[in-house]
């Protein structure tokens, strides 16, 4: 089964000594190899969150706005889809990743249609 799982990091942990941020990446890429040599690997990417626009109708007219959703604390920073026995597998394998310790994982199972 696939799944996206969607990385969200607290802003407040994104300033860090530039030995601290290659260090970081480094433990993306040694995580994004280690799933490419497994297959589990299907894409991914960081995103860059200030960017971002919400965009919704409401009474047939389009509303579009700056950024991520208010309400949260936590920044959408990147995603993986990731190919998996279940959930708690995937699970299991993101906790290993930077992020958990500086916000959270979100593992959603790609529905087949």
């Amino acid at each position: 089964m696939d799944y996206v799982v969607l990385l969200y990091q607290d802003p407040a942990t994104f300033n860090m000594t530039e030995a601290e941020r290659n260090a970081e990446y480094a433990e993306y890429g040694t995580f994004t190899e280690g799933i490419k040599k497994s297959g589990q690997f299907i894409d991914g990417s960081p995103v860059d969150a200030a960017g971002s626009r919400l965009v919704r109708v409401v009474s047939g007219k389009t509303e579009v706005m700056n950024g991520q959703l208010p309400s949260r604390k936590e920044t959408l920073v990147g995603y993986y889809k990731l190919s998996g026995k279940n959930a708690d597998d995937i699970a299991t394998l993101v906790a290993k990743l930077p992020v958990a310790r500086k916000g959270f994982i979100e593992v959603l199972p790609e529905m087949e249609m």
